[in-house]
């Protein structure tokens, strides 16, 4: 998890998150145990209006987990209206189980989330660096090619919906669609011993790791775009409804079909029964389920 240095006017939002975390602790029994950011504020892309969006990971109390007939939710989701100059805050949280069972799928939900530059709240463990240990292992375990298959799929289910079925759309919806297509683009273009770590998934990570002469992944004029859509008297606009952009429209077409091409020429499977019990066989579910277990124990036997 790499922390960011807060505004200001984000120390104020920042209190309040904090504040609200610890009212859902109190509220539901649980320990929260990491909450990051997860949105256009760490993605490089927000104005001062933009919401908070926040993800969890949680742990229940001990008897929760060890009780005959155990009954343990997987997730919650809690909503805040803006309140004063603090924007709306959706918070939603994931069970630690369900979280790593959700990262030995090569999740790119937990992925981004680890690697959040805005951190609210990080538990620690006097014996066990836990977030090293998931960084660690999701660099060494997380199928790079499976990673791709997901962002084609990201791309082209919000392109569907947010672009081509829109008159008007929100320009925001382009930069979530082109930096998935961008980052699946660099994990085909790159051999596996020179991809960087981690994944550049933000276009602000993107800019500085693709080499302006990488054309191939990102087009001179794409990169021309995007750096003016991220000025930052420009990103208001970004969730004011404008016409499309041709430009984008163009090169999201074609790149989504030239993705889908390269990863089925290279026999990368798309059924997610096959992948799963591939998955199941390997040890590296076994390295998920190691942490996942000693992070259980000793968070969970803590006071709640």
């Amino acid at each position: 998890v790499h922390e960011h240095t807060l505004e200001n006017d984000e120390v104020e939002h920042q209190n309040v998150i904090v504040e609200k975390l610890s009212e859902i602790e109190k509220k539901l029994g649980i320990k929260i145990i990491l909450a990051c950011e997860l949105s256009s504020r760490s993605l490089g892309t927000s104005h001062q209006a933009s919401d908070h969006d926040v993800y969890c990971i949680f742990v229940h109390k001990a008897e929760k987990y060890y009780s005959i007939k155990p009954s343990i939710s997987k997730s919650f989701r809690m909503a805040y209206a803006k309140q004063n100059d603090v924007p709306e805050i959706d918070i939603v949280g994931l069970e630690c189980s369900h979280s790593f069972l959700m990262m030995s799928s090569n999740n790119l939900t937990m992925f981004e989330l680890f690697n959040s530059n805005i951190i609210y709240m990080c538990k620690k463990l006097k014996t066990f660096d836990w977030v090293y240990a998931v960084n660690d292992t999701m660099k060494n375990c997380y199928d790079k090619k499976a990673l791709a298959w997901s962002c084609l799929n990201h791309a082209t289910s919000n392109f569907k919906q947010y672009i081509c079925r829109k008159e008007l759309i929100l320009k925001k919806k382009y930069l979530h669609i082109l930096r998935r297509i961008i980052m699946g683009k660099y994990i085909l273009s790159c051999k596996e011993e020179d991809i960087v770590w981690p994944l550049p998934y933000s276009i602000e990570m993107q800019l500085c790791t693709i080499k302006e002469e990488n054309t191939a992944i990102l087009p001179s004029d794409i990169r021309s775009k995007l750096i003016d859509m991220l000025d930052l008297n420009e990103r208001w606009k970004l969730s004011t409804p404008s016409n499309k952009i041709e430009l984008f429209d163009k090169f999201i077409v074609k790149a989504l079909d030239e993705m889908k091409t390269q990863l089925k020429q290279n026999n990368i499977s798309l059924k997610p029964t096959a992948l799963q019990l591939k998955r199941q066989e390997s040890d590296k579910l076994k390295q998920w389920d190691y942490i996942n277990c000693k992070i259980i124990k000793a968070f969970s036997l803590e006071d709640i």
